[in-house]
């Protein structure tokens, strides 16, 4: 059994409400998990393409958030006594976190399998394609594959992607999660 105490934290787009008031709350924890989708996507750096679909200057983009991470997250997560931080990206995440929290523990692409405080962590990025335009969008296929590479015997599973009927669904109806993340977590 896992004795954490664990302020998990995901889709806050840039809205730091929450986090101010448990800032008030004076809380502490072991770890501060960001599982995606953290600071907001600027318009700015998006242009309407003639079919509706955004192009998006990655690079651009990246730069605007590591600034906020740095401006604006980062003092706010300073304020609260933790232990570890973890970050997992998004999809609407396009910056490598690591360089805003060198201290954190990041995944930015890909998977792997970590230890931390005696624990197994599998750390995954992706998210089903919705419009093939945000990061790290993968199919069904190609996230099974990144699920491979992580240690059967994890104890704790930090991804943004959700699995397959829980909590899944998106704007429109549509069930966007993973099977094979059900089948991962569930059996």
């Amino acid at each position: 059994m896992i004795n954490k105490r664990i302020l998990h934290l995901s889709d806050l787009h840039g809205n730091l409400k929450k986090l101010r008031r448990i800032i008030a709350s004076g809380k502490a924890f072991d770890w501060i998990v960001l599982s995606g989708d953290i600071p907001f996507t600027h318009v700015k750096y998006m242009k309407l393409r003639a079919d509706g679909f955004r192009i998006i200057d990655n690079q651009a983009e990246a730069e605007h958030q590591l600034e906020w991470c740095r401006n604006a997250l980062k003092p706010l997560l300073d304020q609260i006594p933790h232990d570890k931080l973890i970050i997992v990206n998004g999809n609407h995440d396009f910056c490598d976190f690591s360089l805003a929290f060198p201290e954190a523990i990041t995944q930015f692409n890909d998977s792997r399998t970590v230890t931390i405080d005696g624990i197994k962590v599998g750390l995954a990025v992706g998210i089903r394609p919705l419009i093939y335009e945000w990061h790290e969008e993968l199919d069904e296929y190609q996230f099974n594959n990144l699920l491979a590479n992580i240690d059967p015997e994890i104890e704790v599973l930090i991804t943004h992607a959700p699995a397959s009927q829980v909590l899944d669904l998106a704007y429109g109806g549509e069930h966007i999660g993973y099977n094979c993340l059900y089948s991962k977590l569930f059996g």
